[in-house]
């Protein structure tokens, strides 16, 4: 029998990478999808990509041009900068000489009491634990005061630490003070005169504390960067050396000043002698500097390189942009292309779309505004056919009374009546059809200055359901006359509305008026008010035969009558519907005609105030 293998187990740690690597290249695809399709959209994005590439290309090509005119020696030189190496020269003296003439406003102070340092004394019962606690008062009783400046370092790190000082010391001076308590001259002056001494021996002094810290401040001038053959010299005002390591004892001060007066040429290696005046202690020293300087080296390119690697990087950016857009370039022409053809009239020109990007779109703009140019034309077309029928319409109706006018006037002025009765009775007919001629231009006016909505109105609150309670009761002579019946139902709680009063009592008005006139004798006009949460209904219904229910939606029509009722009796202008629609509308609400079977419905929908 074959044995069978064992199986090696897997390395987790392996299989985990594994996952978290194809998890990462998963997530990169789709981001890299998602930002693809982002890119695609946007002309912008697009334009900003290719220029982030033009910019990326471009300047690792001007990096390495320079690179490579670097590695050749092009426009590489160096020089020696002594003005930058004076100026640090004298950026480092006018510090030192500020500091010297801040020692001016330094002194010791000794805050003493003499009552608190007895009780001290009197208090320590050994020499030894009070050596310590001496230190501490000394310490917080003797400092460094600075008038109108900070501190000086100098000064400061020259300063005696009081626990520096041997322990022998400091148990000399409370044997000193002991002694004062023995010998009973235990006062201000005795207690000064020791504390005094004391700091003298250990050099806490105004005068030995400046000394020290000029040298200090001395010696640090030595050793400068950019210079050599450094001399440093402290003079007074008689031109001693103070301080200086030279082999003579004093020196012409105008000569010094002579001497640093024309050494400023700071622009090859030479010495330079430098002078500032310093007060110190209320006298006027002199610090000279004597230095040769070596200068700053710089190494550097001249702009040569760096033109040579900038123009490389220009022709390599435009390069890669003219490549990246040649594409959408190429576009641009063929959208300006159709925009031409589309200009010479030729509305059926398919303009290609390609991409989903703004110039995409702009094709797509250009292919809807084709059809849009076409609609404007029938548009047009329709509206030239409507005013042809407006101005029909309008010389038909006021045509008719008119000529009536003319010939029953025509008929009186002739003398063509057989007596008194019979004129007045032309002159009766030729008035009435002036009225009626006058109702038409009325409504003509006010049905073209409610359509150019250039109407201001005049809007108040008010309740529906109280305005067609009136109107009912203004009206209800002429149902009478018809024998005919007006019913009145709210089935509302809230009809208070927003409205212009005189037009919106001329829309109801109108459709009661109507619904009267198409209203055989003996029937019934129903009249209801409902209301939703936001709006107000008004129904007026009444019994109607002679409308097709295809012919519903033309009622709203200018001068529109049904052909049976065209020439009737009924009169009207044709336009009372029309100005009904159009005051609604401007009121923000609507208008509409319903038939159900032999019932007429007239709707407005107007909001609640």
């Amino acid at each position: 029998m074959r044995r069978k293998k064992d199986k090696v187990p897997k390395n987790p740690k392996k299989n985990t990478m594994k996952k978290l690597g194809a998890q990462l290249k998963e997530k990169g695809c789709a981001l890299y999808a998602t930002c693809g399709k982002k890119i695609g959209k946007s002309l912008r994005l697009q334009i900003l990509w290719m220029v982030l590439i033009g910019f990326i290309v471009a300047s690792l090509g001007g990096l390495i041009i320079l690179g490579l005119a670097h590695e050749v020696g092009i426009g590489y030189y160096q020089y020696q900068d002594y003005e930058s190496a004076n100026a640090y020269l004298q950026r480092r003296l006018t510090i030192a000489v500020r500091e010297i003439n801040g020692l001016e406003s330094v002194t010791t102070h000794v805050r003493l009491d003499i009552d608190e340092l007895y009780d001290l004394l009197r208090r320590m019962g050994n020499e030894e634990a009070f050596i310590d606690e001496l230190r501490d008062y000394l310490s917080e009783s003797v400092s460094l005061e600075y008038t109108g400046t900070r501190h000086i370092e100098a000064i400061e790190a020259v300063k005696p630490n009081f626990y520096d000082i041997s322990d022998e010391r400091i148990n000399a001076l409370y044997k000193e003070l002991i002694q004062l308590k023995v010998e009973d001259k235990w006062n201000e002056e005795e207690v000064n005169s020791t504390i005094n001494k004391f700091l003298i021996e250990i050099g806490f002094t105004d005068k030995e504390l400046k000394q020290k810290a000029i040298v200090r401040i001395l010696e640090g001038l030595d050793g400068i960067d950019y210079a050599s053959d450094t001399q440093n010299l402290l003079i007074d005002s008689k031109g001693t050396i103070i301080y200086g390591d030279s082999f003579i004892k004093s020196i012409d001060i105008l000569e010094a000043i002579r001497k640093a007066s024309t050494s400023s040429d700071a622009s090859k290696e030479e010495q330079q002698t430098s002078l500032y005046p310093i007060i110190l202690n209320g006298e006027i020293y002199y610090l000279i500097n004597n230095t040769t300087l070596t200068g700053v080296t710089h190494s550097m390119y001249t702009e040569s390189s760096d033109i040579l690697g900038f123009l490389g990087g220009v022709i390599i950016f435009v390069t890669v942009l003219l490549y990246g857009t040649k594409k959408k370039m190429k576009y641009i022409e063929y959208l300006a292309f159709c925009l031409g053809e589309i200009s010479k009239g030729d509305l059926d020109f398919v303009v290609e779309k390609r991409g989903n990007d703004e110039l995409g779109q702009v094709a797509e703009a250009m292919t809807q505004m084709e059809e849009k140019l076409k609609q404007q034309m029938q548009e047009r077309a329709q509206a030239e056919k409507t005013k042809n029928e407006l101005i029909t319409n309008v010389a038909h109706d006021l045509r008719t009374p008119l000529t009536s006018v003319i010939g029953y006037i025509g008929l009186v002025k002739e003398n063509k009546y057989e007596n008194e009765e019979e004129g007045a009775k032309y002159l009766e007919i030729a008035y009435n059809k002036s009225e009626r001629l006058k109702v038409l231009i009325e409504d003509l006016f006010e049905y073209t200055k409610l359509s150019n909505r250039n109407v201001q109105l005049k809007k108040e609150h008010m309740s529906i359901a109280t305005l067609m309670n009136q109107l009912i009761e203004e009206l209800m002579p002429l149902a009478e006359d018809k024998n005919i019946t007006i019913t009145f139902h709210v089935a509302a709680k809230e009809t208070g509305v927003t409205v212009d009063v005189m037009k919106m009592t001329r829309v109801f008005e109108n459709l009661i008026e109507n619904a009267i006139k198409y209203s055989q004798e003996g029937e019934v006009i129903q009249v209801v008010i409902q209301e939703t949460r936001e709006f107000v209904y008004v129904t007026v219904r009444n019994r109607c035969t002679e409308i097709a229910k295809d012919d519903i939606h033309k009622l709203f029509d200018r001068f529109y009558r049904s052909d049976s009722s065209r020439n009737s009796t009924t009169g009207g202008s044709g336009l009372g519907l029309a100005i009904a629609k159009n005051i609604v509308e401007i009121h923000e609400g609507k208008i509409w005609a319903q038939l159900d079977e032999d019932r007429i419905s007239f709707n407005v929908k107007l909001k609640k105030a």
